[in-house]
């Protein structure tokens, strides 16, 4: 595996308390589209240990439908528990 180029540490944006999917997604889109070339979700911005298990599953589900993620070595255990 090749790392390299420009990877991002997106943040989760929420609306109400909740993970804003859609607005996530519209994020992912923009990177995508402005040639970013990866995206770390739930990793350094901290907001992974604060996602209910179901958001957290929809965060990362969303990257891996733009096959764009990198799972850092904090999250993986929860990860493969979820």
């Amino acid at each position: 595996m090749d790392l390299t180029g420009s990877f991002v540490a997106i943040v989760t944006p929420f609306r109400n308390g909740a993970v804003d999917i859609d607005a996530f997604r519209g994020l992912l889109r923009w990177h995508v589209d402005s040639g970013t070339d990866g995206i770390v979700v739930c990793g350094t911005t901290g907001e992974a240990s604060t996602l209910e298990p179901d958001e957290f599953k929809d965060v990362v589900r969303a990257a891996v439908e733009l096959s764009l993620i990198h799972i850092s070595e904090p999250t993986r255990p929860r990860l493969v528990s979820r």
